[in-house]
């Protein structure tokens, strides 16, 4: 969803509120999968900037980021897949 900077805190509620739909469809389609919400903007602002002003950035606003979480789910479903189709040929 692209909203524009005027309407910024009414797209984000929004959001929020479908949060709970999008939860029950992936526990309906694909049970077990994670619901990562992220900022696109902000996790693009925050690789432009070193570490140092990425943690002081980060702090100011209150959140974290959710790469770190991305990955894991990525590399873990990935692992898993691997696996079956290695160690089961599906």
């Amino acid at each position: 969803m692209v909203c524009p900077a005027s309407t910024l805190l009414i797209c984000a509620l929004m959001f929020l509120l479908r949060l709970p739909k999008i939860k029950a469809w992936i526990d309906t389609n694909n049970p077990g999968d994670p619901l990562i919400p992220f900022s696109v903007s902000l996790e693009e602002r925050l690789l432009k900037l070193s570490d140092e002003d990425r943690d002081v950035e980060l702090k100011n606003i209150g959140t974290q980021s959710a790469l770190g979480k991305i990955t894991q789910a990525g590399y873990g479903s990935l692992y898993v897949r691997a696996t079956s189709y290695f160690l089961n040929g599906i």
